[in-house]
């Protein structure tokens, strides 16, 4: 065990986003109890608001663990910067999630990233853990692992910071307009 983690440092874990059925809200309650069981030193900050706010925290009350979050609300600029900065961990829980520019966001604030198999971003964002979202088991182990070993939590953190650097809205934007082109015989 690293002795950063057996002494003081609490471990910020941020969710950024709508508090809907989609983002995977039951699921992140569910791996931050498990968390919470073998972790002492940890902090589930989540950012947002949605129509499942009140059954977060009423599940998080029920769980005996709301000592651990902070609910915030919506944040804005730079307070979503500042969350960013002071966070470890992003976790992305969702089943439902075109791509999640959140888990690129954090990752140019320093912070790992927990994400699940299903979202769009999986697809072209390597440097993170991921999961299935139904498994809390695995999001808890693997949250868990970056806690425990600084070794992993700074090489993802590096390595994802450089994969960054190969991301643009350049490609993209040409494609489109490549496809445009094409469609208007230009």
């Amino acid at each position: 065990m690293d002795l950063q983690t057996k002494h003081c440092k609490t471990f910020k874990i941020l969710y950024l986003g709508r508090i809907t059925v989609q983002k995977g809200i039951e699921y992140l309650i569910n791996t931050a109890k498990i968390v919470c069981d073998y972790e002492k030193n940890v902090q589930f900050v989540i950012v947002g608001e949605g129509d499942l706010m009140q059954y977060m925290i009423d599940r998080v009350i029920e769980l005996k663990i709301e000592d651990k979050f902070i609910f915030t609300g919506w944040l804005k600029g730079q307070e979503v910067e500042d969350a960013y900065s002071m966070s470890d961990i992003h976790i992305l829980p969702s089943f439902s999630e075109p791509f999640g520019l959140t888990p690129l966001e954090a990752s140019r604030k320093g912070c790992v990233n927990v994400i699940t198999k299903q979202s769009g971003v999986a697809e072209v964002f390597n440097n993170c853990l991921k999961m299935d979202y139904w498994d809390t088991q695995e999001a808890a182990n693997k949250i868990i692992s970056l806690i425990r070993y600084s070794e992993l939590r700074e090489e993802m953190k590096e390595k994802a910071y450089e994969e960054l650097k190969g991301f643009s809205w350049d490609k993209p934007a040409k494609k489109v307009i490549n496809i445009y082109k094409k469609v208007l015989g230009v």
